[in-house]
């Protein structure tokens, strides 16, 4: 895998092909969907020339608040990406955690039911 770092997100900063992994590691408040006077001088404004790539691709973002960052809602705009929240990671990391202290599985299903129903905090 080649990881690439990029200055700017437009289609041009791709040198080598659209992306097929995105990894936002930004606090959801430091992006946003739409340029604002109050807020783009703070914060990077996410576009679909993120996910350019046709034939679609898989997106992380790190950030867990709100559960529906500005990075999930232009990647859930895009055709056949993949997104995967932050909660989501967090709780892999509990039920590892889990384990690591209790020698038991954690009841995955149950518990990812919970946290995924509640509203962001």
């Amino acid at each position: 895998m080649l990881l690439i770092p990029i200055s700017t997100l437009t289609k041009d900063a791709f040198e080598k092909g659209p992306p097929l992994f995105v990894v936002g590691t930004l606090p959801a408040v430091a992006t946003t969907t739409e340029w604002n006077s109050d807020k783009s001088t703070e914060a990077l404004i996410l576009t679909q020339d993120i996910f350019c790539r046709e034939a679609g691709g898989v997106m992380l973002d790190m950030a867990y608040l709100p559960r529906r960052t500005p990075l999930i809602q232009v990647a859930e705009r895009a055709t056949n990406w993949q997104t995967n929240y932050g909660i989501q990671i967090l709780l892999q990391q509990a039920f590892a955690q889990y384990r690591m202290w209790n020698g038991r599985v954690a009841p995955e299903d149950e518990i990812t039911e919970v946290v995924m129903r509640e509203p962001d905090v």
